[in-house]
């Protein structure tokens, strides 16, 4: 479902899907995976960096670990 996402042209809606499946993947491997990705479109997301949806997927990631 990450890839998927990932796959989708950025928009808060995306950061928003990708910020709930880090939040909600139990298993560490997925969510490692996820992870990756999310960071990847969170620095892609030019113009955005000030929605909170932006904020939330930082935040999301800054407590796991992942930046």
């Amino acid at each position: 479902m990450a890839e998927r996402a990932a796959e989708m042209a950025t928009s808060e809606l995306v950061l928003r899907i990708l910020n709930e499946l880090v939040r909600g993947t139990v298993d560490e491997w997925d969510r490692r995976g996820t992870m990756e990705l999310a960071v990847k479109v969170l620095q892609g997301a030019v113009g955005l960096e000030q929605t909170p949806d932006y904020a939330r997927l930082q935040t999301t990631l800054l407590e796991r670990g992942a930046m």
